[in-house]
């Protein structure tokens, strides 16, 4: 709706993530930096944390875009609430293993020559878990067993582990220490920062066709970073329903006044928690963090600070 207004070729603030505006803030590329590292090693666990709606989708995306898919195998799936035995089942169908019927046994052994088949000349398998943290300790020992799979005197598969931050409570627990031993790097996605935040929204902007109409204010762009705590997700839909008011209201420079109209008509509706917008943050003297408007002032030609990759925000 407020696209045509403001002159946008695309909606640069969807709830879902889009390859086309990912945003590589700093620990986004640490994350990323991480596994690339991890894949060097072809073992082990690599466990990457955050709360909902840092881009932890976005990461997965991203990096299984990125691969060499001539060296690398890989598969996803978003885990459940299942034991052991199960979550042997849905890897072997996401490898494309009939498992109906098959004992866990059985299950292991065709995993283990499938592997074989079809991991060689120094290629590795690679296993993504999704929402990891609803794994029950018997299911996440199993996982630890399937990197036992060494058809060639070492390991072919590798497992990245990605979930929110209970998972790594449930890492640390005594009966998972082997596991624990295992993991060979673990990152965190943080929310974003003042500037980070500043950067997202006009990097999603620019990547949406924006040419300086509107101008967002800083003092704007602080209360969406104190009422979203910093979260992507959460600074989308504020963005989003800031340049609908905007554009509803005819405006071309969106000011603080226009942001805290926004935040309480997302707390009215029960979409925003604002709990995280401080007095602290919203008092904060203005050389306490700089950061500058977001009004093109690099001109029409400007690149985005950050290059946009195989996933999104």
């Amino acid at each position: 709706m407020y696209g045509q207004f403001y002159g946008l070729t695309d909606e640069p603030f969807r709830l879902s993530p889009d390859a086309r505006f990912c945003f590589q803030h700093r620990s986004f590329s640490r994350a990323k930096s991480y596994f690339h590292y991890a894949l060097g090693h072809r073992e082990g666990f690599v466990l990457v944390t955050g709360q909902p709606g840092t881009g932890k989708t976005t990461l997965i995306d991203t990096l299984l875009g990125e691969l060499d898919r001539s060296r690398i195998l890989s598969v996803r799936i978003e885990s459940a609430q299942v034991q052991g035995d199960d979550l042997v089942r849905r890897v072997a169908y996401a490898f494309g293993l009939s498992g109906e019927g098959l004992d866990k046994a059985t299950l292991l052994h065709n995993l283990e020559r499938y592997l074989a088949d079809r991991v060689k000349d120094g290629g590795t398998a690679l296993l993504v878990v999704d929402e990891a943290q609803t794994l029950p300790p018997s299911a996440l020992e199993e996982l630890r067993l399937i990197t036992n799979i060494r058809p060639f005197g070492h390991p072919v598969i590798q497992i990245f582990l990605v979930g929110q931050e209970a998972l790594r409570e449930r890492i640390l627990s005594p009966e998972l220490e082997q596991l624990h031993q295992r993991i060979l790097c673990a990152c965190h996605l943080d929310p974003l920062s003042l500037v980070e935040t500043r950067d997202y929204i006009e990097h999603r902007l620019q990547c949406a066709g924006w040419t300086g109409d509107p101008v967002i204010e800083a003092g704007a762009v602080r209360v969406i970073h104190g009422a979203s705590g910093g979260i992507p997700r959460l600074i989308n839909k504020f963005a989003d329903r800031l340049l609908l008011h905007g554009s509803l209201e005819e405006l071309h420079k969106l000011g603080s006044d226009d942001a805290h109209t926004v935040m309480e008509e997302l707390s009215d509706e029960l979409l925003l928690n604002v709990a995280a917008e401080t007095e602290a943050e919203r008092t904060r003297p203005a050389d306490d963090e700089q950061i500058t408007p977001i009004d093109f002032a690099r001109g029409p030609t400007a690149k985005p600070r950050v290059k946009a990759t195989s996933g999104g925000t």
